[in-house]
């Protein structure tokens, strides 16, 4: 009998923790992040959206149909059309990155990440494959074109 009250007392106070506890917001920003970084030394592959390899707008489409249950454009051209163009004072963690890194033509996407980082699968450079880089870094500041938005504004993030 000693056991059963002390099994019930216990249920009812970690039920009732549980219950009162902080929840984490939901975020599909996290959501779409969490699930472009499982794919992180991805290697390189064009056209390719599995693990065994992906480019950049595969990457980009595997991400959102994992993280978002979403299915997007699956090319660079057709994810800036798809996005909404948006000022870069106003990028958020989740948002597409632009850059022309073939001529004056826009050839690559890759997902801000926070704090002027990114993550891309990238085909060529001293590393390649799914990767974090820095927009401060001379290559990408170069190459960067404009950001891109197709997730709603998210209050977690500070702009």
């Amino acid at each position: 009998m000693k056991k059963i009250f002390i099994f019930i007392v216990l249920s009812f106070f970690l039920n009732g923790c549980m219950s009162f506890g902080a929840q984490p917001p939901e975020s599909p920003r996290l959501d779409f992040i969490n699930a472009a970084y499982k794919y992180l030394k991805t290697p390189y592959k064009y056209a390719g959206t599995t693990k065994e390899g992906m480019d950049c707008s595969g990457f980009i489409y595997r991400s959102a149909l994992d993280g978002l249950e979403m299915t997007i454009p699956r090319t660079t051209k057709g994810l800036a059309g798809f996005v909404k163009h948006i000022s870069n004072k106003e990028v958020q963690p989740g948002d597409l990155l632009f850059f022309h890194t073939v001529g004056n033509k826009l050839s690559h996407v890759g997902i801000y990440i926070g704090n002027r980082q990114f993550i891309h699968a990238a085909s060529q450079g001293k590393h390649t494959g799914v990767i974090v880089s820095s927009l401060d870094e001379k290559y990408w500041k170069k190459a960067y074109r404009f950001a891109g938005r197709f997730l709603e504004e998210e209050d977690i993030f500070d702009n």
